[in-house]
């Protein structure tokens, strides 16, 4: 089973910081998880919220503010908002990444971006929105990509029945082994969201997710076995 770095180590530093995924890339974690918002002028930066009040204690609505305002703001812990070149030069193909497509607009933002700005490592893209999954897949039909839900449902089975994924990211709570294999019946790995309990961890593991987003990615790797995490995905 990966583990998948949420929001790189999210559970002991600043979310999405650039610490949080330098400490994702010395946990021995098998893939990094990330957020796209993007600015009024167009450029992709790395955060979960649509404003920065939560983890910067100042409001700016990130779809309103150009990058260079953005860009003079600081996490709690003194570090600046990353944006997608400086997060992949940080990474630099050492770990696979997820990228979370947060904002309408994001998907084409991010099709340009690659053109421009071509990435040698592994990425996956992933969201919510499912619209921008498929004006993402319309141009880069070679990445994984796959949606991000709550829970599954007979309505949802019919939209993924026609759709190009190759994975699932779907909430822990609520979620049973036998929902775990029905997606994986239909050809989808299954990642897990967010799970820092260790007996979670194991029970997932055993119900056969393909991988778990944890803020706790050492802790992970310390609970779960080598063959409990068994071999990474392709991806």
């Amino acid at each position: 089973m990966m583990i998948i770095a949420h929001r790189g180590a999210s559970g002991d530093v600043v979310e999405n910081s650039p610490s949080a995924f330098l400490a994702a890339l010395r946990s021995g974690a098998d893939m990094v998880e990330t957020d796209l918002q993007l600015t009024l002028d167009g450029h992709l930066v790395i955060h979960h919220d649509t404003s920065t009040k939560r983890l910067m204690h100042v409001r700016r609505v990130i779809a309103r503010e150009p990058l260079v305002r953005l860009q003079a703001l600081c996490y709690v812990n003194g570090e600046g908002m990353l944006t997608l070149a400086e997060l992949l030069e940080l990474i630099d193909g050492s770990l696979p990444v997820n990228l979370e497509l947060k904002a309408p607009g994001s998907a084409r933002a991010l099709v340009e971006f690659l053109a421009g700005h071509p990435y040698q490592g592994s990425m996956l893209v992933s969201s919510q929105h499912l619209g921008e999954l498929d004006v993402f897949h319309r141009h880069r039909p070679d990445i994984l990509m796959g949606p991000v839900i709550n829970a599954w449902s007979a309505a949802l089975a019919r939209t993924f029945s026609d759709r190009p994924w190759q994975f699932v990211s779907i909430n822990h709570r609520g979620l049973r082994p036998e929902t775990i294999h029905r997606l994986q019946t239909i050809g989808l790995k299954v990642y897990v969201y967010t799970v820092n309990d260790p007996q979670e961890m194991h029970q997932l593991a055993a119900a056969g997710a393909d991988g778990i987003f944890t803020d706790q990615p050492s802790l992970a790797v310390r609970e779960l076995s080598a063959t409990a995490r068994g071999s990474k995905p392709g991806l």
